[in-house]
């Protein structure tokens, strides 16, 4: 019986190679310039698209190679991936489904999963559970992520300024595990709060 856990290579930390993941547009191996997510050093490597090399509003995509298939409820598997999003201007990062006749035709297919913003230069967990919204089951399905840059926003800065990262893929049989994530876009600040002498040395704070 073949389910999504057959997927050769799907999990990938980027040390050696690319492995199953296709860099169709602007996606590169990237190593030296950033410290990574798998070591902490800059002599790790990384996926990485750089927007400076692409085109005003062009979609930089990368596509697993060989589709999975959904079989049944059960068949959940828990897609975990980390991110950055170091870039000037509001960019996106998402996770899409493709059917093989989307794949056959390059059409994005549909949006399961997506951040946007100018998050700045820390790793942050990405989660999807392949599984958790299809109905559709037997039929094939390709992986692929997609990354644009809105270059409309009104800026001093120069258009394609930014760079994602994606690192240590992994792919495992289950429901993700709960992670209490923080943004601090809320004034309430998620119940975090400054104790101390020096209390207003935490603030809540914009670049707006």
């Amino acid at each position: 019986t073949t389910t999504a856990q057959h997927i050769p290579d799907i999990e990938c930390d980027f040390e050696e190679d690319l492995c199953q993941w296709d860099p169709i547009v602007g996606w590169v191996r990237s190593s030296g310039e950033a410290a990574d997510h798998t070591t902490g050093e800059a002599s790790g490597a990384l996926a990485a698209v750089d927007f400076a090399a692409l085109e005003p509003g062009a979609q930089a995509k990368l596509q697993l190679k060989e589709a999975m298939q959904i079989l049944s409820e059960e068949d959940t598997h828990c897609l975990q991936f980390y991110y950055k999003l170091d870039a000037a201007l509001p960019t996106t990062l998402q996770l899409n489904l493709q059917t093989e006749k989307e794949h056959e035709n390059g059409a994005e297919g549909t949006r399961h999963w997506m951040d946007e913003g100018a998050r700045g230069q820390g790793w942050i967990l990405g989660q999807y559970e392949v599984n958790k919204e299809r109905a559709d089951f037997g039929v094939n399905y390709y992986l692929l992520f997609i990354s644009t840059q809105d270059t409309k926003t009104k800026s001093s800065i120069e258009p394609n300024m930014g760079i994602v990262y994606v690192d240590d893929i992994t792919y495992t049989e289950g429901r993700c595990p709960t992670v209490d994530v923080c943004t601090f876009e809320n004034p309430e600040l998620c119940g975090w709060h400054a104790e101390g002498l020096d209390t207003g040395t935490w603030v809540r704070t914009s670049t707006k």
